[in-house]
């Protein structure tokens, strides 16, 4: 973990994320001990050092089972007509399945972190190598995407977003499926809207449209440990917004702009991949909704299980 401290931090503190709530307090509090972050607060809760201890658990618990869901994904698979498995030893990136090309997006989502989910997280340089190819794969017609995540960072997810929308069969190419299995949240349900068809099970979620930013003050923290850091700078405002003197009312109001232009440009992406209108997406008010309720607004196709989307995407003829 110590290798990709710095990078989580940059991806995900003091800068618009697009993350569920929820994820964005398990992050704290997995990184807290790292951090000596003691307390989480926002507009309702405050978290204090105990409630942290007890979100990271269960962060490291929800870990434990995606790495089981791993191996297991296959087994729960529906089996009619399916072809053997082609794993990336043939130099795919992505197991095929039916002649359908898997595509993880599990966990934290960063703009950089390779191929394929791993220690929670997935990249967008990853996602974006793996439709490219299953995009000329002469072995795949059509494209899954297994989602399952919170959200994640805004670097690139709309660039990534673009490009999947447009390499859907909308525009030419491979059917893409995209499968909320449990859920897909915030910059995760971004990419979800991209795809040709989107499913979610009843007790699934999606949604959460919307950004926000967690702010680091570490000037306590550094104060108790006897270190003392004098930051010149020029002009006045440069680098206010950093985590070692603590943001100040100006650096905050600058932050909340950003956070309100991104929040606009995620709500016009979904209403234009849902084809709904904007108003629909910005009433919503960056809440999340299950199965029936997430049909009813238009955020999803169908509410079905994974083997059952599965089995509409092995029926389609192309």
């Amino acid at each position: 973990m110590s290798v990709f401290l710095p990078m989580m931090m940059e991806h995900l503190f003091n800068t618009p994320v697009a993350l569920h709530p929820s994820k964005a307090e398990m992050i704290c509090a997995a990184l807290s001990g790292r951090l000596n972050i003691t307390s989480l607060e926002n507009a309702s809760t405050r978290l204090d050092a105990r409630a942290l201890e007890d979100l990271a658990l269960m962060g490291r618990k929800n870990l434990a089972f995606t790495n089981e869901r791993v191996l297991d994904l296959e087994a729960r698979r529906p089996s009619g007509g399916a072809q053997p498995q082609v794993s990336d030893v043939e130099g795919r990136p992505y197991d095929v399945v039916g002649r359908i090309a898997i595509i993880r997006i599990w966990g934290t989502l960063t703009r950089t972190w390779g191929v394929g989910p791993y220690s929670g997280s997935t990249g967008y340089d990853g996602i974006q190598t793996q439709i490219l190819y299953a995009q000329t794969d002469r072995a795949v017609d059509k494209i899954w995407l297994d989602i399952n995540s919170g959200g994640g960072a805004v670097n690139g997810l709309f660039d990534l977003q673009q490009m999947i929308y447009s390499l859907s069969a909308r525009f030419g190419g491979k059917p893409i499926f995209a499968m909320a299995a449990d859920y897909a949240y915030s910059a995760a349900f971004a990419l979800m809207v991209a795809a040709d068809r989107l499913f979610v099970p009843r007790t699934g979620g999606v949604g959460s449209v919307g950004c926000v930013a967690m702010v680091a003050d570490l000037s306590k923290a550094m104060e108790e440990d006897g270190i003392k850091v004098t930051i010149v700078r020029s002009p006045d405002r440069k680098f206010r917004n950093n985590p070692i003197e603590g943001p100040d009312e100006k650096s905050l109001a600058h932050l909340q702009s950003q956070i309100d232009e991104t929040t606009q440009i995620f709500q016009e992406r979904v209403a234009e991949c849902l084809d709904i209108p904007k108003s629909v997406v910005s009433e919503t008010e960056g809440l999340d909704y299950m199965g029936r309720h997430a049909k009813a607004i238009g955020f999803v196709n169908e509410v079905m299980s994974e083997q059952q989307a599965w089995a509409q995407l092995e029926e389609l003829t192309l």
